[in-house]
């Protein structure tokens, strides 16, 4: 959080494209620029991760998986059931030699509509490896030898929020997201520490508290 004090941001502010329930504030730019520019950190290592395989002539003798745990980590994304939530990146670059390994929609540099869940990467390992996952384990793998047909669907949820607790689930296909709330009585924009130590979440609230805001900020 000490780097949202940087005053040399790559990316401008100003051009930052923000949802619509986001209130269009310096604060929320400014976290968003910021958050560009460790994106930008982050391709950077994982260009000097490839530049050791290839320097190490095992560039085309490794499969490479790039994904993260969950999505943006600012207020209505980290912890939330809905696509904003929930939706991570995953690259997969299979060589030519492994290529009999791939998904069958497995294109290089292209795009997959295909429905996959991170517990999925667990059989998934052990199908590039050539193991059979074991029936208990949660997911499906949807590469390698052992390779499993495409989801329907696919769960999320969520429970305890560092210090809060809200029971939601969730279910989506490749177009709808149906959510269920178990806990009807708790307003939706709980306080969480982690979150209210951004900039921009204090001033969200504070903007709402008085009645500035207009849905779908609210």
């Amino acid at each position: 959080f000490g780097a949202l004090k940087n005053d040399h941001l790559v990316h401008d502010p100003a051009r930052a494209l923000l949802a619509a329930f986001e209130p269009d504030l310096p604060e929320v730019r400014r976290e968003w620029a910021q958050y560009h520019d460790l994106l930008t950190q982050a391709d950077a290592r994982y260009q000097v991760r490839l530049d050791e395989l290839a320097a190490d002539g095992l560039l085309d003798d490794t499969i490479i998986v790039v994904t993260s745990d969950h999505g943006c980590g600012m207020a209505r994304y980290k912890r939330m059931p809905y696509d904003s939530g929930l939706h991570v990146p995953l690259i997969l670059v299979i060589p030519d030699k492994f290529r009999h390994l791939a998904p069958r929609d497995y294109a290089p540099g292209g795009h997959s509509e295909r429905l996959v869940s991170t517990v999925d990467f667990g059989p998934t390992m052990l199908s590039l490896a050539g193991l059979r996952p074991p029936e208990y384990q949660q997911g499906r793998a949807f590469a390698g030898r052992y390779a499993a047909a495409p989801r329907a669907f696919l769960h999320g949820g969520r429970g305890r929020m560092d210090e809060r607790h809200d029971l939601m689930r969730s279910t989506r296909d490749k177009r709808y997201v149906y959510i269920r709330s178990y806990d009807p009585h708790r307003i939706y924009g709980q306080h969480v520490d982690y979150a209210w130590s951004l900039p921009s979440t204090p001033i969200w609230e504070r903007l709402h508290s008085d009645g500035k805001l207009q849905p779908p900020q609210t």
